[in-house]
């Protein structure tokens, strides 16, 4: 659930600078496979942000999707770890 979360809140504030374009990277195979589809995604809470986020991509003019191995990983990681 927090990569879905971490998903839409990233996209959203790609679209409040007024980004069109936009590549999504994340170490969530998961959650990239869902976001595109590739995975049906079957938890009802789940679906509420996946459902937001198919949402807020559709606000784009184009969305590429990234999986990053997450050992290689390390901004996301100090940002995940963060207090």
């Amino acid at each position: 659930m927090a990569e879905c979360s971490g998903m839409n809140n990233g996209v959203q504030a790609a679209l409040d600078i007024g980004a069109t374009d936009l590549v999504i990277v994340g170490d969530s195979r998961l959650a990239i496979q869902q976001s595109l589809g590739v995975i049906a995604c079957k938890k009802k809470s789940l679906m509420t942000q996946l459902n937001r986020h198919q949402e807020l991509v559709a606000r784009l003019k184009s969305a590429k999707y990234l999986h990053a191995v997450r050992e290689y990983n390390t901004s996301a990681d100090s940002l995940a770890t963060e207090e």
